[in-house]
C-alpha cells in the first residue's frame, strides 16, 4: 500500500512541551501502527518537533497568542489566526486527514477551525486538570475528548 493511501492523522499541538511531548507520543503510537502522521504547530512549537519521529511531517501556521507584545500585536492576533485558518483549510481540504487531534495552545486553532469546517473527525487531548482555553472553546465541536488526568474539569 502506498503511502498516501495509509490512515493521516493530523496533531496539532501548541508551542510548549506541556502540549508537545503528549502529542509526541501520539504520534509515536500511531507510527509504530502504520499510520501517516502530520503536526500543525507554530515556530514556536517546531522548535520542539526534534523528538518527534523522522517520518512525522511539520506543518507551521500561522497563529498568534494575546499574552505577548504590545497594543498592535494583539490588535494583529485574530488575523494572523485566521491567516492559519485559511490556511489549513486548503492544506486538509486536499490532504483529507481521518482525524485531527488537537492538544491545546493557540496553534491549534487553525486545525481544529478548519476540522470542523470540512467536517473531519476531530478530538481533544486535555493534559492538566483543568481545561485550557483552546481546547474549552473547542470541547463542544470535537467527537471524542482525552483526559491526561482525572479528574479533568470539563
Amino acid at each position: 500500500m502506498s503511502d498516501s493511501r495509509l490512515p493521516l492523522l493530523l496533531i496539532a499541538a501548541g508551542g510548549t512541551g506541556g502540549h508537545m511531548f503528549p502529542a509526541q507520543a501520539l504520534a509515536e503510537a500511531m507510527v509504530r501502527r502504520g499510520w501517516r502522521v502530520k503536526l500543525s504547530t507554530d515556530a514556536r512549537g517546531a522548535r520542539y518537533a526534534g523528538g518527534f519521529p523522522h517520518v512525522v511531517e511539520v506543518e507551521q501556521v500561522p497563529s498568534a497568542t494575546f499574552a505577548r507584545g504590545g497594543l498592535a500585536a494583539k490588535l494583529a492576533v485574530p488575523f494572523r489566526i485566521g491567516a492559519g485558518v485559511f490556511a489549513a483549510v486548503m492544506r486538509n481540504f486536499s490532504d483529507r486527514p481521518s482525524v485531527v487531534v488537537g492538544f491545546g495552545g493557540y496553534p491549534t486553532i487553525p486545525a481544529l477551525s478548519s476540522a470542523w469546517i470540512l467536517r473531519l473527525p476531530r478530538a481533544i487531548h486535555e493534559q492538566n486538570g483543568v481545561m485550557g482555553k483552546v481546547n474549552r472553546v473547542f470541547a463542544k465541536h470535537v467527537d471524542t475528548f482525552a483526559c491526561g488526568t482525572w479528574p479533568t474539569d470539563l
